[in-house]
């Protein structure tokens, strides 16, 4: 067991060494190539995360609205750069390091455009002792992973992005299934209800929703994304990859071998033989690799729930609102299989520097009976009483 701010002479070097790594992230962040929103990369991004929405992905479409374009889908740019440090090096004494996506906070100022180049300034990444007061657990530390500024063209700030994770050291790799999780499997009640659900969504569109007539305490009609399957991550990871999928799996497999066998890969205690897990995002594409690290399958990409979350919102505030904020956090694994149902409310409502603002609260539900995920946000809404002051 560990005990808060007092550390083994391993832990002593490794903060010391991560630090001044830490230290040197700060600053412009340098692509190996240019970062342009290409109009062919926004209309893969929209078609992939929402489809059903031609704001996203349908020149045409687009032209008739306020934007007269395209425009990215919320987020879109977290897809450049790297948005974490991938991991905290650190020597095999300090522990088998497990990570936790904790969620963003998203401060977005301006839509992104086809043609809009983006830079992107990192503050240095956080790290914070979180292990339990009591001393009863395992050494736990708390990063923001990612603090940066996405500012385009025109020196214009587009929008801000911190990204929270947890690392936990723990003693040995998580060998066993720390819990279970069985594929969920649907009564035809079930089925007809998620049918019923996805058929009764609703896109607000080029229907304007003016500030005056949102109620506070209103409810937003549910989305769905699922059921499930390994296509939702291969599609979304393809436009909007993790920091683990930047990886090379030849390079990772090539660490891993030698006469210790390193951490991606695992022996089968019954047979003797040896599996390759993939590296940092296997957890996501085999049972095997997940229950290496000790979940009981594999899971979706966090993005997916992002994404999910983000639907809520756009569905209901239509072709001319713009998301301002977005707070989200994530709070339980979703199996691959599993369907989630996306809700939220409106809490609050009140105008700010001239702009005409709606507070909302959003979360995904699954059939098991979980939230396992949940955000705030604030959007800014067109307004009867002024003119349209955005562009």
């Amino acid at each position: 067991m560990a005990i808060r701010g007092i550390y083994s002479k391993a832990e002593e070097e490794m903060l010391r060494a991560e630090n001044k790594r830490l230290d040197t992230i700060a600053g412009w962040y340098k692509p190996r190539t240019d970062i342009v929103a290409t109009e062919e990369s926004i209309k893969k991004m929209g078609l992939a995360v929402d489809p059903w929405n031609p704001l996203w992905h349908d020149e045409v479409y687009a032209r008739g609205t306020r934007w007269g374009s395209i425009i990215a889908f919320p987020a879109y740019q977290g897809a450049f750069g790297e948005p974490g440090i991938s991991e905290l090096r650190a020597s095999p004494e300090c522990g088998y390091q497990y990570m936790i996506w904790a969620g963003e906070d998203w401060v977005f100022y301006k839509p992104i455009r086809p043609g809009d180049r983006l830079k992107i300034w990192r503050r240095r990444p956080q790290l914070l002792d979180v292990t339990r007061i009591e001393g009863d657990g395992p050494r736990t530390f708390g990063l923001v992973e990612g603090d940066m500024d996405y500012i385009n063209q025109h020196d214009e700030l587009v929008s801000t992005l911190k990204l929270y994770v947890e690392r936990t050291f723990l003693p040995e790799p998580r060998t066993k299934p720390v819990y279970s999780m069985p594929e969920y499997s649907y009564t035809k009640e079930e089925l007809l209800y998620i049918a019923k659900l996805m058929q009764e969504e609703e896109i607000r569109g080029a229907d304007i929703r003016y500030w005056e007539d949102v109620q506070i305490g209103e409810e937003m009609k549910p989305i769905v994304t699922g059921p499930t399957t390994m296509a939702d991550n291969a599609i979304v990871n393809a436009v909007s990859p993790s920091v683990g999928s930047r990886m090379d799996p030849r390079a990772i497999f090539l660490s891993s071998v030698g006469e210790d066998m390193g951490k991606w890969i695992v022996e089968d205690p019954d047979t003797g033989r040896y599996y390759f897990t993939g590296g940092p995002t296997g957890r996501h594409w085999s049972d095997r690799a997940a229950q290496a690290e000790g979940e009981p399958c594999a899971w979706l990409y966090g993005v997916i729930s992002r994404f999910s979350l983000l639907r809520v919102i756009t569905n209901w505030m239509g072709d001319d609102g713009f998301l301002r904020k977005f707070i989200w956090r994530h709070m339980a694994r979703t199996r691959v299989g599993d369907t989630l149902i996306g809700r939220g409310k409106v809490v609050g409502k009140r105008v700010e520097k001239e702009e005409y603002l709606v507070d909302l609260k959003v979360w995904l539900e699954n059939l098991r009976g979980n939230i396992s995920e949940a955000a705030v946000a604030t959007v800014r809404l067109c307004s009867k009483e002024a003119s349209y002051l955005w562009k």
